[in-house]
């Protein structure tokens, strides 16, 4: 990779839907979606692994795996993928894990943002429980598991979200609304910016006209908060139109491709 790939870090409580909305936002903009929990369940399930054991233990007690392991299991996949955009998610979940992963990965990433999925206890709780139910084949979907795994959400991983916080690089989404309104939010405000924002620097341009952007007080939010003073906004141009004259303008457009 000639350049640092782009890094989203997904956070939320278990349930709150990052593997969903990983995989929409795959779908959707073409980053590689990385899960730290999947990568340790993958490992430990390799034959002969060294950290099977270990990584099934922290699992089941709902305990956080050593950060080394854990770095090292993301760089790799990293570097197997060679990709230049990642969403990894289920990761920092502590201190250990910021201060592992700057150490060991800090300068081997651009960092864009953390995209935090907010969602209640007793909401995602219900919902691991019906993943579980289902046959998900983890053998963390179970409320002993949950309540422990809640417990160390609360204890450990808040605090890093709060310090991210604090350097304004948390985008928060409410996930208690269905997956699509979810993901049509997400297209809509944080990501939208995000590959604007990515856009204009691969173009290397002076002067840009953006057409159907800001579409909402969402989208104007998000643009006045990533890109407010990085571009030197001159004039909205409004295209005023009827509505018949525009069905008569998208027929004789249909007609001429």
């Amino acid at each position: 990779m000639s350049q640092l790939p782009a890094t989203v870090f997904v956070l939320g409580p278990p349930g709150s839907g990052k593997g969903t909305q990983c995989k929409r936002i795959v779908e959707e903009f073409g980053y590689v979606h990385l899960s730290a929990g999947d990568l340790l369940r993958e490992e430990r399930n390799t034959p002969g692994s060294q950290y099977g054991e270990l990584i099934e233990n922290h699992i089941r007690n709902g305990t956080i795996v050593p950060v080394e392991i854990t770095c090292s299991l993301i760089e790799k996949a990293m570097k197997v993928s060679n990709a230049e955009k990642f969403l990894i998610d289920g990761f920092p979940r502590n201190k250990n894990n910021l201060e592992g992963w700057n150490k060991e990965m800090g300068d081997k990433v651009d960092l864009k943002f953390i995209l935090f999925l907010d969602c209640s206890e007793e909401e995602c709780i219900n919902r691991c429980l019906g993943r579980g139910e289902s046959g998900s084949g983890r053998s963390d979907d179970n409320i002993e598991s949950l309540r422990k795994r809640f417990k160390t959400y609360h204890d450990d991983t808040m605090p890093i979200i709060e310090h991210y916080d604090k350097m304004q690089l948390v985008r928060k989404i409410d996930t208690h609304q269905p997956a699509k309104v979810v993901s049509l939010y997400l297209g809509l405000v944080t990501l939208t910016v995000f590959c604007g924002c990515q856009a204009m620097k691969a173009s290397n341009a002076e002067k840009f006209l953006i057409d159907g952007f800001p579409r909402n007080k969402n989208n104007l939010e998000g643009w006045n908060k990533e890109m407010g003073d990085k571009v030197d906004l001159k004039f909205i141009l409004f295209l005023d139109c009827s509505e018949e004259v525009s069905d008569c303008l998208y027929y004789l457009c249909c007609c001429v491709l």
